[in-house]
């Protein structure tokens, strides 16, 4: 220091020197409070040294702080696209749920019309042809099995399962086996197309007494025993009593005890034959051909 510094400064009073003291007080108070943001940084910057983090620089970490506001509004952007796509999604589920309840609808009423084109849908109408028919085939055989207890009492006529148009027997004799109906005799295939051509008067008939009024039966008579023909003919008497007329075709001479007119038609040669219609009793015989056969039909 020059003598004329140490001078300048011999001749400050003591007011200077106390502000002097007050100023390096207030200096010595601001370098210890530096020194705790300086030591507080420093821990956060070794933290973050510690967590992986990259140490940046100034500038560095401006340029972070600018790159990570640009991602922030990045991040919004995306942010209000899906909030709009969330508010189109939720519009679009209550239009589909309107949707859905007409489909549910729709489906339901579908859901019939398929079950129809299960069971009768078809392109030629064969599936409601055999349907309409399967119904009329189950009236028959009620009808047809109530005649059948008359005259085959041990067999009983059912439609077979999982066919609309095929019958079959049941034998009540064998455990209420079933069995086709070409595993019946002769005699017993007449009787059961009797029962069915007399459940078919009967359905023909109807409740106002209209439909069949004659039924013929050509043949199959020759087939049964005496028993049977027995059955046969009360079952036709019973069935003439009601007022419908039964032509009986056969070769069979024990039928004529039974009918009370007979109707002969004799071939005469070149084409011409003749009628004789006769009442009464009458021995006829049984022709070895069919070329004379006898036609008896009870009035």
């Amino acid at each position: 220091m020059t003598v004329e510094a140490a001078r300048a400064h011999l001749v400050r009073d003591e007011d200077w020197l106390a502000g002097e003291e007050r100023a390096l007080a207030a200096l010595e108070s601001a370098r210890r409070e530096d020194a705790l943001v300086a030591a507080e940084r420093t821990r956060l910057r070794q933290e973050h040294h510690d967590a992986g983090r990259p140490a940046l620089g100034a500038e560095e970490a401006g340029e972070a702080v600018a790159e990570t506001g640009r991602r922030l509004q990045e991040a919004r952007g995306r942010l209000g696209e899906a909030q709009a796509r969330l508010r189109a999604d939720t519009e679009n589920r209550s239009r589909l749920a309107a949707v859905l309840d007409r489909v549910k609808a729709q489906r339901k009423a579908q859901e019939l019309w398929a079950t129809m084109a299960q069971l009768i849908g078809s392109a030629d109408g064969r599936k409601l042809r055999n349907f309409a028919q399967s119904l009329s085939l189950d009236l028959l055989l009620v009808q047809a099995n109530r005649y059948l207890a008359d005259l085959a009492r041990r067999y009983r006529l059912e439609r077979v399962g999982g066919a609309d148009l095929e019958i079959q027997v049941v034998d009540g004799e064998m455990g209420d086996e079933r069995r086709g109906v070409h595993s019946l005799s002769g005699g017993e295939m007449f009787l059961v197309s009797l029962a069915l051509a007399l459940g078919l008067s009967a359905m023909a008939g109807g409740s106002g007494g209209g439909g069949i009024g004659t039924l013929f039966i050509d043949e199959g008579f020759g087939t049964l025993d005496p028993g049977s023909l027995d059955l046969a003919l009360s079952c036709l008497e019973a069935l003439q009593a009601t007022g419908r007329q039964v032509g009986v075709i056969s070769h069979v001479p024990a039928l004529v005890e039974r009918i009370g007119v007979q109707v002969r038609v004799t071939p005469q040669g070149g084409g011409r034959s003749a009628v004789t219609v006769t009442r009464g009793t009458l021995a006829v015989p049984s022709p070895d051909t069919a070329a004379e056969r006898e036609l008896l039909l009870p009035l």
